[in-house]
């Protein structure tokens, strides 16, 4: 037993470093240049450049990944460039770890921007579960005591039809029904 979960914790590891790799490749292979989104209207080639340097894309992959995973576990600074840090100190940016990175968009760490709001995606991945695990018993209860009856057929293919369809097109439509057709909840003021 105690193999089983070594293995299914290195299982684990493995497969975050996977997923961070893939995500962090796909970021990198986008083609807008984030230097030049974070510049602004009226920027120049020096001032992307300078943005590019500032931001530390202008090193290789494998070492704006490294910093990037440095980064969760250790503080970091924005630049990471030494020399760059030096001739501008005022420009020096303290991210506190987890530093999951600086936007120049918000002028803020990310983690800054998301730690607010993690209560509530709990809230709200809890309150999903739970329904989830309600009709998902109480379904496959009905299905069982009518099987191979129409209720059998009906349920087992409304749940295959929902599953099949993706997460934000089954929340559009129940906001839609919810929130519109039916009038149960009321509607959100932005």
């Amino acid at each position: 037993m105690f193999a089983y979960i070594v293995r299914r914790l290195i299982g684990c590891v493995l497969m975050l470093i996977v997923m961070s790799m893939t995500v962090f490749l796909i970021f990198y292979a986008t083609p807008t240049d984030p230097a030049r989104l974070t510049c602004g209207k009226n920027c120049t080639e020096a001032g992307i450049n300078a943005n590019r340097h500032y931001l530390g894309l202008d090193k290789p992959i494998t070492t704006q990944y490294w910093t990037f995973v440095k980064g969760i576990f250790v503080n970091r600074e924005f630049p990471a460039d030494a020399s760059y840090a030096k001739q501008h100190p005022e420009l020096i940016t303290k991210c506190d770890a987890p530093c999951l990175g600086y936007s120049p968009l918000r002028n803020m760490m990310i983690w800054t921007y998301l730690k607010p709001r993690i209560p509530v995606t709990i809230y709200l991945t809890l309150a999903a579960f739970v329904m989830w695990i309600v009709s998902g018993v109480l379904l496959g209860i009905i299905a069982a005591l009518r099987r191979g009856k129409i209720t059998d057929r009906v349920t087992v293919s409304a749940a295959l039809l929902f599953y099949s369809f993706p997460v934000f097109f089954v929340g559009i439509l129940m906001y839609e029904l919810l929130v519109f057709q039916f009038k149960w909840l009321p509607v959100p003021h932005y």
